[in-house]
């Protein structure tokens, strides 16, 4: 044990390596995802929520518009980890680490590889978007990649909706979120 202990540490004069930022997914409590992201962005901190304008009813009866978050209680934070534990602790108390099993079946905080945060953030950023139910089963379709239009490049699974003849390419984040792009024509 002493030996492993003592090869962690760094020579003396050795290049430390800097903690790269990461998308750490965080959960927010009662539905402040979009307020964190607001204090997020005036610290100057990437961030990421899905939203869709929502058309609600005022009490005297007239339309209004309001972006709401679709995907409750979960905010996407670009950052390092020693930057979002300051925030964490002095900032925005309320954040709270997503936690999934490390390399050695310990809890770590949770993130996003970012290739598949940037295919989740163009998905929901397009139109004809649609949120999912995050246990739909995946795997009967096959993996795809989005070869034109606005959404070239975003790879996913190309799945069947309810709709009987609809295909969509569905980006899933596991066990938070999923999102299915505008429905696709068949191709032979």
């Amino acid at each position: 044990e002493k030996a492993d202990a003592v090869s962690k540490i760094a020579p003396f004069g050795a290049p430390v390596a800097e903690p790269t930022p990461e998308w750490y997914v965080m959960r927010v409590t009662y539905q402040r995802e979009l307020v964190a992201q607001r204090l997020l962005e005036g610290l100057g901190v990437k961030s990421f929520v899905p939203t869709m304008k929502v058309k609600r009813r005022k009490v005297g009866g007239s339309f209004y518009w309001r972006e709401e978050a679709k995907v409750h209680n979960y905010i996407f934070v670009y950052a390092t980890l020693p930057e979002l534990q300051k925030i964490k602790t002095t900032k925005i108390t309320y954040l709270r680490y997503m936690m999934a099993k490390g390399d050695e079946g310990s809890p770590t905080p949770q993130f996003v590889p970012s290739k598949q945060m940037e295919d989740f953030m163009a998905v929901c950023r397009s139109e004809g978007v649609r949120y999912l139910d995050t246990e739909i089963d995946l795997r009967k379709g096959d993996r795809v990649r989005i070869l034109g239009g606005p959404l070239k490049g975003v790879e996913g699974v190309y799945t069947r909706t309810s709709l009987k003849h609809e295909h969509r390419v569905v980006v899933r984040i596991e066990g938070i979120a999923a999102v299915a792009t505008l429905a696709l024509p068949a191709t032979e």
